[in-house]
């Protein structure tokens, strides 16, 4: 399977080429670099992303040369160079922060923080994790705006329909809906009296039972 992605990857980078658009290319680079790193051959990976990051620098793509960086700095970390890694971490970083692209800023610090952590620096881990979690908490925040504007966008949209129904349908429907609401609250009643009566009926017998009780035994008493 992983042969078969490269192949077809490799086929589309050539027929880009053949056309000669350089569009995509440094996006499907990248996706084969990471196949290779998903195979453990991180060397191997990184000269793909070098590849891709030199196509990325010559058109200005700074959010993919930032995610071009990050992808050579977490293969060197797992081939245990962390010094490396961490130059590579901060050209992406500096690249992410002027560009405003949080999510990355978000997996540079967490990467940023393994790597300190690794080379024993556990002040500037420690420094990096917080600014990760305190960025993943802006992320939530950014995702619950993001979420409630659309929820505000739908409903706009419901209430758009609704005022585009024919008014004399839309009637016929209220007035069925309240039929259904009358004939499901007159059973509700209905059935609670009914539940009502029942257990009423055995309370009465059961005090019955228990005054039939005491007589026999004060007759027996008597006796």
């Amino acid at each position: 399977e992983f042969d078969l992605a490269t192949n077809l990857l490799y086929e589309s980078l050539l027929i880009r080429e053949k056309l000669g658009s350089r569009d995509g290319i440094s996006d499907r680079l990248n996706l084969i670099g990471r196949i290779f790193e998903d195979k453990g051959q991180f060397e191997r990976a990184n000269e793909i992303h070098i590849r891709s990051l030199k196509i990325s620098q010559e058109l200005g793509e700074k959010l993919k040369i930032s995610k071009s960086l990050f992808y050579i700095a977490h293969n060197l970390l797992k081939m245990y160079h962390y010094k490396n890694a961490l130059e590579y971490l901060n050209q992406s970083l500096e690249i992410a922060e002027e560009i405003g692209a949080k999510l990355e800023i978000s997996q540079i610090y967490r990467e940023m923080s393994l790597a300190y952590a690794a080379e024993h620096q556990i002040d500037s881990a420690e420094k990096y994790l917080d600014l990760y979690m305190v960025m993943q908490d802006s992320l939530k925040i950014d995702e619950e705006i993001l979420s409630s504007f659309t929820d505000s966008f739908e409903n706009s949209n419901d209430t758009l329909r609704m005022e585009d129904e024919d008014p004399i349908d839309s009637n016929i429907e209220n007035k069925s809906n309240k039929l259904w609401i009358t004939i499901f609250s007159s059973w509700y009643v209905l059935t609670i009296l009914i539940v009502g009566i029942i257990i009423f009926i055995f309370v009465v017998h059961a005090m019955n039972m228990a005054s039939k009780n005491r007589s026999r035994n004060k007759t027996q008493r008597h006796k």
